[in-house]
């Protein structure tokens, strides 16, 4: 079992780094990145917007283990299984303009096929979507026939055609895995729909917990063989009635792991799970842990408290009787900033008929006030815990929170957002 660290000092999963911002593998971002992990699970297994930025890792540090006679909390998972969403969509080219424009994207992690199987029809495609090790690797789809480069050397011609049965067929890629220099065996689902092929990777591995008021269901979701990241989810059967939502957003029985913590039948517990998903360790903490807020529309917003760029305290119930935009950012998300100018007008639209703009960035290497810039509007603050309060996993994340401090929407558009708005300032 893996040391949990339980110190004050920041700090991060698997290797202790501090958080850094994601990397896409082989486009993307910039070099100096160093985490590699692609943040995709989320998107894959719920279908959400393409134009988020997954949230990297937590900086908030754990709260203390109970005393040790307190006994930690053991669960062994089983098999990974596919869960149901249809996946990232899988983009392919036909043959030559693949050959044409994909060379120019080969790297140390790109693997870009140079050899195809002979006698491929017209219909034929091709892409750089799966993996094999810790590089992203080619394949070639024909009709009812897919290959792909499991061995990773740009050659399709000496890889096992694989068929689609009903327009599906699960591969078994063999990937890094989150310990360095490890390989994992992890599913893949290739489905082919109306809107083209899509490739699904996020699985669940389901156990029981035998807790001190009688045994409770879990499942971990991972994806590409990875588990316990920041980014990613462990469900608990909490009403154990057999039935856990693994799919929908800010579902009640789904804990982040950036979370850290768990309340079960009234204890809380620090999660602990095994990179590769194998098992969970609950360890009892010594104070009760604060009720966790259900971020569902019509209930109410968790207080948070942020320190502004000019150095004031603000807290969002000194913000009751103002219709407020809370606004999660990172100076890495491309959408984040795009959305600026528009934040700035709708505040500045808005603002003396009762509306607040509360944007509140993830701290990183780089300055958010030299990045947001002239668009600087209403409350600007850096702060991490506001974030996990809030379950924050993905940028940007809007919340419009009415007058009384409820939640009028949840994970929203600004599209939708903004008629909201001016409905509710009209009253």
């Amino acid at each position: 079992m893996r040391t949990l660290a339980v110190d004050h000092a920041p700090a991060e999963r698997s290797e202790g780094k501090r958080r850094q911002r994601p990397q896409e593998v082989g486009v993307g971002y910039a070099p100096r990145v160093r985490r590699t992990l692609i943040l995709l699970a989320l998107v894959a297994c719920r279908n959400e917007e393409p134009d988020k930025t997954e949230r990297p890792a937590r900086q908030t540090p754990a709260p203390k283990p109970a005393a040790p006679a307190v006994p930690p909390v053991d669960g062994t998972a089983g098999a990974p299984e596919l869960l149901p969403a249809d996946g990232a969509p899988l983009d392919g080219l036909p043959i030559a303009k693949y050959a044409k424009e994909m060379p120019a994207r080969a790297s140390a992690v790109v693997v870009v096929a140079t050899k195809f199987p002979p006698k491929l029809s017209k219909a034929a495609t091709a892409g750089v979507n799966l993996y094999a090790g810790d590089r992203n690797v080619s394949w070639v789809n024909d009709g009812d026939t897919f290959i792909y480069d499991a061995n990773a050397n740009g050659d399709l011609t000496d890889d096992p055609p694989a068929k689609l049965v009903a327009d599906e067929l699960v591969l078994t890629q063999h990937v890094a895995g989150a310990i360095k220099g490890s390989l994992v065996d992890a599913p893949v689902r290739i489905r082919r729909t109306a809107k083209g092929l899509r490739a699904q990777e996020a699985s669940a591995r389901r156990g029981t917990l035998a807790l001190p008021k009688g045994p409770m269901a879990f499942a971990l979701l991972g994806n590409r063989g990875r588990f316990g990241q920041d980014y990613q989810i462990v469900a608990f059967d909490l009403n154990r009635d057999g039935v856990m939502d693994l799919e929908k957003l800010d579902a009640p029985e789904q804990v982040r792991m950036f979370e850290q913590t768990v309340t079960l039948d009234g204890q809380g517990y620090l999660m602990q799970v095994e990179l590769d998903g194998s098992a969970i360790t609950l360890i009892p903490v010594a104070k009760a842990l604060p009720p966790r807020a259900e971020l569902q529309v019509n209930t109410p917003a968790p207080e948070i408290s942020v320190t502004s760029f000019e150095g004031k305290a603000v807290k969002l119930s000194d913000l009751r009787g103002k219709v407020v935009l809370v606004d999660f950012w990172a100076t890495f998300c491309k959408p984040c900033i795009k959305a600026f100018p528009r934040l700035k007008a709708l505040r500045e639209t808005n603002a003396p008929k009762g509306f607040e703009l509360l944007s509140i960035a993830m701290p990183t290497d780089d300055d958010p006030r030299k990045v947001l810039g002239e668009y600087a509007a209403g409350i600007d603050a850096i702060d991490d815990a506001a974030q996990t309060a809030f379950r924050v996993d993905r940028f940007p994340t809007y919340f419009l929170i009415d007058k009384d401090g409820t939640i009028l929407c949840s994970r929203c558009q600004l599209d939708e957002i903004e008629p909201m708005i001016a409905a509710k300032l009209v009253r």
